[in-house]
Formats: C-alpha cells, sequence, structure tokens
C-alpha cells in the first residue's frame, strides 16, 4: 500500500485528488493507495476567495477531468486571450468542482495544521493538529499542544506560497524558502448577478499619473460562482471587479476591511474611460452590501526566486503549483500552471506506480519520480512566470 498525504486542498491540491481519486476507483488500484487531504481551512471552497481565470492549460487539464461540459454549462463568460480561450471562476466554485465526487476515495483532513515533517528512508512522517476549536459556539485557535502522527510514502506540498509552505521549507531549507511581497495590492469586488449575459467581454485599463506613469490596472468582467456557499454546486453569474494598484510597502500599509470600499471606489474614478468607470463602481458599490451576498477581498502578491529543485533528497516530499514556482497574479496563469502540476505528477506518479518502483524504500526510485515531474513541468511553467513577472514590472516598476 502506497500511502499519498496532499497538503493544500487548493487548485493545485484538489486536481490531483481528484485525477488520483478516480483511478482509485478500480478496486484492484484501491488496494495498491491511499489518497489523504490536509488543508488549514475548515472548508477549502468557503466563500473567501476572488475570482481567477483559467486558460491554456489549465482548460485542457479542466477537459481531462471529464468537467469541460460542466464549464460550458455554467460559464457566465467565455473571451479569448493571448493563448486562445478563457473562463473566468470564483474560486470556491472550482474548489468545489474539483473536490466533488471524491468522497470515499479521498480521505479529507481540513481544519488541520502541520505542525512538522520528518522525512525517512522509510517514510514521512508528518505531525498535526486542529488549527481552531469551537468552544461555546465561536471558533477558536487551538492552544492545545497534542499533536497525531502519521506515516505516509509520499508527500505533496500544494501548500501556497513559501514561506508559508511547510513542505518546501522541507525541501530547500527555510531561506531559500522565503518569499518576499511585491509593491501591488490587489482588490476584488464580486456580487451575485442574475442579469449578466454569456459572452460579456471583460474591460480593463491602466490608470495613468502625470510623470509616475501607470499607478493601477482595473477591470470588470463576469465570472461563475456559485448560488450560496453552502447549496450543491450550482452556479450562476457574479460580476468582478479586480483593481490592481502600485502600493510602497503593501505589508505594512495594508487597508483594514473596513477601507477596501473606499480604497477601490478612489482609484475606480480615476478611471478615464467613462463606461468602465462606472461598471467599476457599481459592482464595488454593489458588492459592498452585505444583503446582495457580495463580498470584497484583498492581498498583497508574492514572489521569490526560482527552487533549485522541487523535490527532497530522499525524493518522498514533492512540491507543485505557487509551493514550486511563485507568480504574480497578473497574468492569471497561477491557477492553470497548478492544474498543468496536477495532471504531471499524478501521471507519473501512477506510472511509477504501475512499474512497482513505489514499492521500495532506495531513495533513488523515490528521487526519480520528482526528478521526472520537475523536468517536464519546469519547461512548462516559466515562461508563464517571466510574462507574470513582467506584467508586475509594467504596472510597479521594479519587482
Amino acid at each position: 500500500m502506497v500511502r499519498v498525504a496532499i497538503v493544500g486542498a487548493g487548485v493545485g491540491g484538489g486536481a490531483l485528488a481528484k485525477f488520483l481519486a478516480r483511478y482509485r476507483r478500480d478496486q484492484e488500484a484501491a488496494e495498491r493507495f491511499e489518497i489523504s487531504l490536509f488543508d488549514r481551512r475548515p472548508a477549502p471552497d468557503g466563500p473567501d476567495g476572488g475570482a481567477l481565470t483559467l486558460q491554456g492549460e489549465g482548460l485542457d487539464v479542466m477537459t481531462d477531468l471529464g468537467l469541460s461540459n460542466t464549464l460550458t454549462a455554467i460559464s457566465a463568460c467565455e473571451t479569448s486571450g493571448e493563448s486562445g480561450p478563457q473562463v473566468l471562476m470564483l474560486r470556491d466554485a472550482l474548489l468545489r468542482l474539483l473536490l466533488e465526487n471524491v468522497d470515499g476515495q479521498v480521505s479529507f483532513n481540513f481544519n488541520k495544521e502541520i505542525t512538522q515533517i520528518r522525512e525517512m528512508q522509510r517514510g514521512v512522517e508528518l505531525d498535526h493538529r486542529p488549527l481552531l476549536v469551537c468552544a461555546d459556539g465561536r471558533w477558536l485557535k487551538n492552544n492545545d499542544p497534542a499533536i497525531t502522527t502519521q506515516t505516509f510514502d509520499l508527500v505533496v506540498g500544494a501548500d501556497g506560497n513559501a514561506p508559508a509552505s511547510c513542505v518546501v521549507r522541507n525541501i530547500v531549507g527555510c531561506d531559500a524558502a522565503q518569499a518576499r511581497p511585491l509593491n501591488l495590492l490587489i482588490l476584488q469586488a464580486l456580487v451575485p448577478s442574475q442579469s449578466v449575459a454569456k459572452g460579456v467581454v471583460p474591460k480593463e485599463a491602466y490608470i495613468r499619473q502625470g510623470v509616475h506613469g501607470i499607478v493601477a490596472k482595473i477591470a470588470t468582467s463576469s465570472a461563475s460562482g456559485l448560488t450560496t456557499p453552502s447549496a450543491p454546486a450550482r452556479f450562476q453569474p457574479w460580476e468582478v471587479c479586480t483593481i490592481t494598484k502600485v502600493r510602497r510597502d503593501p505589508m505594512n500599509t495594508f487597508p483594514t476591511p473596513s477601507e477596501w470600499e473606499e480604497e477601490m471606489k478612489q482609484t475606480a474614478s480615476q478611471c478615464t474611460d467613462t463606461e468602465l468607470q462606472q461598471e467599476a463602481l457599481a459592482i464595488i458599490g454593489k458588492a459592498a452590501k452585505s444583503d446582495l451576498g457580495g463580498r470584497l477581498h484583498a492581498w498583497v502578491p508574492f514572489r521569490k526566486d526560482a527552487l533549485d529543485h522541487w523535490w527532497s533528497p530522499g525524493g518522498r516530499l514533492v512540491a507543485l503549483g505557487d509551493a514550486a514556482h511563485l507568480m504574480p497574479p497578473t497574468k492569471g496563469w497561477g491557477a492553470n500552471c497548478a492544474l498543468g502540476d496536477a495532471k504531471k505528477l499524478s501521471e507519473v506518479l501512477l506510472l511509477m506506480l504501475e512499474s512497482g518502483l513505489l514499492t521500495s524504500n532506495e531513495p533513488a526510485d523515490w528521487q526519480g519520480l520528482g526528478k521526472q515531474f520537475e523536468t517536464e513541468r519546469r519547461i512548462a511553467v516559466a515562461p508563464r512566470v517571466s510574462a507574470s513577472l513582467a506584467e508586475a514590472r509594467r504596472i510597479a516598476g521594479r519587482v
């Protein structure tokens, strides 16, 4: 029995779990390996994220997962970009699709904090504990030091950007895993809409100011989102406004949630495209009203230098997605590269499982998995990272 742990139930981790679960439905395969999915959040598909773009290999992977017809049916906005068709989706809606119909094939371990990872020749020990505990009807941080230890043959780090990625820290060390914030602040306003027509063309513009050049980029679009967070995967159009603005020392000047609406409105008001400005202000105003089911979302994007390798010396730790190749969200490639990573890693993993190599305790056999995965994916991802950094430089200057 080969035991696989996936740390991080985001886009890459969810897609990898779905690929492996599909294979595991065969009775013989089910007896040969098991899958455990860990995440810090109580519900990875909860309404706490923004919108993203599916394009290029991301759409190809969704087809491989049997989800292309679903995307076509629910798509609120399908347009064409530099790489061809694009489909905009809310992150929680995409995660709902990825994590659906894997019950019985994947062991879910949500609300889990990974406290330590120890790689040994015969496996990887994973220490974890609940991140939050419920007391008197409220969720509080868990202060109980008690941990649970489980042993796995392979641990996949799909746990986002370093230095938050506990798996990457164990692969390359804390210093090499260190990420740094870009001089950018990204704000999104998202609100359900019954009136967004299919095929609405997204609008975007750069906001310029005197000799300083670009100070922000503003975009509006429609995207597919869930009807309600707790409902089955039923979808409806959402309206989205995204503002990417230059922000010096963004971590220390990050606005409070109560300031997000005004910050977005002030920036949108500087847009010289009157139609785009009015549309953006309308979306922001509606999203800020809680009775309409909308939300505001803000974050600071990070970047880090390329990792020397995506797998550990013993070969039993492998990183994918942002954990392996963190890039700014400026060109919308992050989720798509994570989907491509998930497909390739599942292919290499299952091929080696079929060949019997993963029953060995020899580090060279496990290292072969990471080497093959990284070699192919590094080539595919490199131009996407470069394009994303170039766009970040265009907006913020030096990154």
